[in-house]
């Protein structure tokens, strides 16, 4: 366990990289991972994927963050979140995509001519890789 703090108390981080929300059992019967140590860090709360998923399906995390920022507790925000791409349409993610300028935005308007109303993210595989460790944190109203 670490001494010292690094995060603040209240601190939401969001894991980014493929199944960096990992965690294993060690032989001594303890959690490891980089959310572990992350929370022991003093973050409150740690969301990550604990499997690779495809680049759009990433967009969850988009939608994750409007969510929290809407003062929406983190848990209930990735619920949120991984029901809408569960259901959303590729013209709903190339919306999504398009508004923040992400790259991946070209690649879906293409697909989206072609079957705008198909729902291309709606196997869990492509949704429920994110998880979350900690408490529910939320956005401090001014």
């Amino acid at each position: 366990m670490l001494s010292t703090r690094i995060f603040d108390p209240g601190t939401l981080v969001l894991l980014g990289a493929c199944d960096s929300g990992t965690v294993v059992q060690s032989d001594i019967n303890e959690a490891i991972g980089i959310p572990i140590g992350i929370l022991g860090a003093g973050a409150h709360s740690v969301v990550g994927a604990r499997w690779p998923v495809a680049r759009i399906a990433a967009a969850i995390c988009l939608r994750f963050l409007e969510e929290v920022a809407q003062e929406t507790p983190s848990p209930e925000a990735l619920q949120r979140a991984c029901l809408w791409l569960r259901g959303a349409t590729f013209g709903q993610l190339h919306e999504e995509l398009k508004a923040v300028e992400h790259p991946a935005a070209a690649l879906v308007a293409k697909v989206k001519a072609e079957a705008p109303d198909s729902v291309p993210y709606g196997e869990p595989r492509f949704w429920a890789s994110y998880v979350h460790w900690g408490g529910g944190w939320r956005t401090q109203s001014m």
